[in-house]
């Protein structure tokens, strides 16, 4: 890793950060705010083909910011900062640490990671620009994904190095500092155990992400964790109306850049946003002026909705434009089509099936469903026993209403824009419901902590201190609640940290270890046509191993192959029609019929295919 580009890195960033903070942005929620300036700055400069340049700006920018608060400092026009640490912020820090060093020694072995979410990082990082309809650059599939995410691991593997560990830690560096947003929830920031809710309910989240961890590109855990800073947001600036605006408008179009089921979460956003706008508006002022105030709200919801869409609205007519047809568009035109070519029974199965995904414990979604609404039921009944009125049965019925929506949601793309295959198997439903349960396990976890701090028998902040309990046994229960929080948050870090050094082990045979300790990872785009000879049918089967091929020969030519029921004459026809032949494993069958067809014995390697045989090489050549 370059030393010299985190200092950019890290110097730029306090810049952007210490003038945030001096506009009023929430110390809790300026990270991510910064994170998402840059990268809709990134994805304009990609637009207009200009990312390089605009990649130098933003960082330029940030380090120019850093030194003009500096010298305002230092001629005393400015006072400096102040900086506050609490528990929490020690915690975030030191665990943020450990699993920022864990996933950067990571290994990246998941399918998704090579059929799009590496790639398309590699392929901005190489060509410095986003992928257009012809040649090489169809190396990318999935062009109608939207590239909110590989701007910003862009950005961040340029300045620190090209490599896979930093590609993940970039994306881990985004997503911790949207989960750091949660404590702008807490209104007494000295309270250990409402501190020590939050972060046990961050690492109990990581439960429910264990399908893909954080040594994986896929963005499921961001979009719960950027759908919960832009919620958060919009409470904490209910009473900034501009800055709240703002915010809500950073948040929903970046939600939409990350990906097209961000939609799902723009809508809460705008749904919450709209409800504060109403429960905020002149209660007392004459109806001439509650009528000018709602309709100016209305407005700023409207003028903030139509922002938020413009730059997904910018990113969808640049795919029909530069595509003639593109993997997962939204094309309302083609799910009309496949509803109609689809029957009744088809829609029940899909159904039954996700019905009894969910009727068992060992579901994770369950699990998750259930334990949100434990908590927060659990905790309301006891707050009620000792005479605190409450929102948490409200806060849990909403909840179970939004997750039904989501479920709802999951069907609907199932049916419309799956293929039969794999809506039939449910692919991914893990994953994608893994989304909303995150998400809704912090969003309770916020609702609980409010409702908490409600109840405490010390409300003025000024006031509380250790003798701030109604009783010694509310003082040792307070006490011992925040030591088990706190505890068992730290042994959830050191279970993900421990889950990923085991997935590291277990995949040390693995496809994409193979091909790389083949060859160099090939950084230029090229054309080559290169054959990958794998014993292994289901890696043939399902395209992961020409995927895992095409991100590291770097070329849209790779195909994989694990049936070789030919003659040598036809095995001699089959490599003249490539330029390389790469056998991670041995293959038998091809093994043999090299040794009719050539009388080359050859078990492992990268090859060059010549007219007698095969040339065993170390990279490619073009």
């Amino acid at each position: 890793m370059s030393l010299i580009g985190w200092l950019i890195f890290l110097s730029s960033l306090i810049g952007y950060q210490r003038i945030l903070r001096r506009s009023g942005v929430s110390p809790y929620l300026t990270w991510i705010t910064i994170f998402w300036i840059q990268t809709l700055v990134l994805y304009l400069g990609a637009m207009v083909n200009l990312l390089p340049a605009f990649m130098i700006g933003v960082s330029g920018l940030g380090i120019a910011l850093l030194l003009v608060d500096i010298i305002l400092i230092v001629m005393k026009r400015w006072v400096p900062l102040g900086i506050e640490l609490h528990l929490f912020d020690v915690w975030m820090a030191s665990m943020g640490l450990l699993l920022g060093i864990a996933v950067y020694h990571s290994l990246m072995v998941h399918y998704d990671n090579f059929s799009h979410w590496a790639t398309m990082v590699k392929f901005l990082y190489t060509n410095g620009q986003l992928p257009t309809a012809g040649g090489a650059d169809q190396i990318i599939s999935f062009t109608s994904y939207p590239p909110a995410m590989a701007l910003f691991i862009n950005y961040f593997v340029h300045l620190v190095g090209f490599s896979e560990g930093s590609m993940l830690l970039g994306q881990f560096i985004y997503i911790w500092a949207a989960l750091y947003s949660i404590f702008a929830f807490l209104k007494d920031k000295t309270r250990s155990l409402l501190a020590a809710i939050l972060v046990l309910t961050i690492a109990v989240t990581m439960i429910f992400n264990v399908e893909i961890r954080f040594n994986n590109l896929l963005v499921d855990y961001v979009l719960a964790v950027v759908a919960l800073a832009g919620l958060t947001g919009v409470y904490v600036y209910q009473k900034r109306p501009t800055l709240q605006m703002i915010h809500v408008m950073l948040a929903a179009s970046n939600l939409l850049l990350i990906k097209n089921s961000g939609a799902f979460f723009v809508a809460l956003i705008f749904v919450y946003y709209a409800y504060t706008l109403v429960v905020n508006r002149t209660r007392r002022a004459p109806m001439r002026q509650k009528v000018m105030a709602g309709f100016q709200n209305f407005l700023r919801w409207l003028m903030g909705l139509g922002i938020s869409y413009l730059p997904f609205y910018l990113w969808s007519r640049h795919v029909k434009q530069s595509f003639t047809t593109s993997k997962h568009e939204i094309n309302a035109a083609a799910y009309g089509q496949q509803l109609q070519q689809e029957s009744g029974q088809y829609f029940s199965e899909i159904a039954h099936k996700m019905l009894q995904a969910n009727a068992h414990l060992s579901s994770l979604s369950t699990r998750g469903f259930i334990l949100f609404n434990v908590v927060l039921l659990v905790t309301w009944i006891v707050l009620k026993m000792l005479g605190h009125r409450n929102r948490l049965l409200k806060m849990a019925l909403l909840f179970d209403g939004i997750f039904m929506i989501y479920y709802f949601s999951m069907y609907v793309m199932y049916i419309v824009s799956m293929p039969y295959a794999e809506a039939i198997q449910l692919a991914g439903f893990e994953r994608y419901m893994s989304t909303i349960v995150i998400l809704l396990l912090l969003l309770s976890a916020a609702t609980l902590v409010i409702t908490l701090d409600e109840s405490f028998y010390e409300q003025d902040f000024e006031k509380r201190n250790l003798r701030s309990f109604s009783s010694l046994t509310a003082k040792k229960a307070y006490q011992m609640g925040a030591m088990f929080c706190f505890f068992f948050s730290v042994i959830g870090i050191n279970s993900e940290i421990g889950g990923m050094h085991f997935n590291d082990k277990f995949n040390q045979n693995a496809l994409p270890l193979k091909l790389k300790a083949l060859s160099h990872d090939e950084m230029q785009l090229n054309q080559c046509y290169i054959l990958v000879v794998d014993a292994k049918q289901e890696e043939v089967d399902s395209y992961y191993a020409a995927f895992v091929g095409k991100y590291y020969f770097f070329s849209p030519n790779v195909e994989a192959r694990e049936a070789f029921d030919m003659s040598p004459q036809e095995l001699k026809e089959l490599n003249d029609s490539y330029d390389y032949v790469v056998i991670p494993n041995e293959h038998e069958t091809y093994s043999k019929l090299m040794d009719k067809a050539y009388h080359q014995k050859v078990k492992t390697g990268l090859f060059k295919t010549e007219k007698n045989g095969l040339k065993p090489v170390n990279q490619l050549t073009f």
